[in-house]
């Protein structure tokens, strides 16, 4: 009953609740997507800012497992065109991995969405505070990023994989954003965020 809740609290059919996918689904504990190259339905989120090409959505069902994002871009230059920060949706959509250069790390995102629903607006968009714990907007988790080392691959040498950045890609490790400073950025990809 408990996972029923939120879902009829969003007003969703116990059909689409059955269906329903999280951010974290979709984001995953790794750099690249368990979901890519595969479609979706019925992804519920915040819409927490707007761009030109797109807008990037939270979770309003946060885990608490800080490997996981509870945000993600969407990218439509036409899905958000009549809706504002503030906003739940609801919509079904495809994952994809995008980065613009073959040196660049991937990024998680989500494009054409598609069925978009608005549950409600005017709802609070807070800002994750880096430096503090967080308590229910991404779930419980600790919001400071790790001083010592850049990455699992590195062999504790920032320098350790010269000019191969696209070996993260190629690797996808499990991330751990308490020990690397690379991870906890990755972990907090699509998040508004604000620094104490």
């Amino acid at each position: 009953m408990r996972f029923l809740q939120p879902c009829i609290a969003l007003g969703l059919t116990l059909a689409q609740c059955a269906s329903a996918i999280t951010v974290a689904d979709i984001t995953g504990t790794k750099y690249l997507s368990p979901l890519s190259r595969s479609s979706f339905t019925n992804l519920t989120g915040l819409i927490t800012a707007k761009g030109p090409n797109g807008l990037w959505i939270r979770s309003t069902n946060p885990d608490d497992n800080e490997q996981t994002s509870e945000s993600v871009y969407v990218f439509s230059r036409t899905f958000g065109s009549n809706l504002t920060a503030g906003n739940i949706v609801t919509f079904d959509g495809n994952v994809t991995e995008y980065r613009s250069a073959n040196d660049y790390l991937y990024l998680t995102e989500v494009t054409t969405p598609r069925n978009t629903k608005v549950l409600s607006a005017g709802n609070p968009v807070t800002p994750v505070v880096l430096g503090a714990r967080t308590s229910g907007i991404i779930g419980d988790k600790d919001v400071s990023p790790p001083t010592e080392q850049y990455s699992s691959l590195d062999n504790g040498d920032v320098f350790g994989v010269p000019n191969n950045v696209s070996l993260i890609s190629r690797v996808n490790p499990e991330l751990d954003p308490t020990q690397y400073g690379m991870d906890f950025w990755e972990s907090l990809s699509g998040e508004l965020v604000t620094i104490q």
